[in-house]
């Protein structure tokens, strides 16, 4: 029978040697456990922010709106040798959105009477588009009311000069669809 000096000079452990193999390996077990607990009181709290968020979101109380709006530069609509006269309202506002040559700041109380299509087939459907054009001996009158759940614009333009007004006529689908396309976003 060996004694216990006898089997531990064997496996090359004496007595007096410290312990560290145990030291080191607990030391591990401590780090992995600490990390173990903060990653799962962060999953905790992030699904908790998360599901808080999608309720708010899903209660129309918490709103995301990351719409940039860039500053408009106004630049004048491509027109003929005639005089023009351009205003775009804004009826919701009663702001001017719009101005070439325009003398009238204030939005002008029009009552319009549907007696042409003349941009109807340039604007979207689903618009409701009310337009009126009057042409007295030199010049061409013309107003148009455009109105969408979200926006409602007023038109007016004014044509005069010595030149054939037919053909400044024919310009007028092609300027609304612009203006249109330029201020309903």
């Amino acid at each position: 029978m060996q004694t216990k000096d006898e089997i531990l000079k064997k496996k090359g452990k004496f007595p007096e040697q410290l312990d560290l193999v145990k030291n080191l390996e607990g030391d591990k077990n401590k780090t992995k456990n600490r990390l173990l607990l903060i990653l799962i009181l962060l999953l905790t709290v992030g699904t908790s922010v998360g599901l808080w968020i999608f309720r708010e979101y899903k209660d129309n109380k918490l709103n995301f709106n990351f719409a940039l709006k860039l500053p408009s530069i106004q630049t004048p609509v491509t027109t003929d040798k005639n005089i023009w006269e351009i205003c775009l309202f804004d009826k919701n506002n009663n702001s001017l959105l719009f101005s070439q040559n325009c003398k009238n700041q204030n939005i002008p109380n029009i009552t319009i009477n549907n007696n042409i299509d003349l941009i109807k087939n340039n604007l979207p459907n689903g618009l409701i588009i009310n337009e009126q054009i009057s042409t007295p001996s030199s010049e061409i009158n013309y107003v148009s009311d455009i109105s969408s759940p979200k926006f409602s614009f007023l038109l007016t333009i004014k044509i005069f000069g010595s030149n054939p007004l037919d053909s400044s006529q024919k310009l007028i689908p092609k300027i609304a669809s612009d203006l249109y396309w330029s201020w309903s976003r």
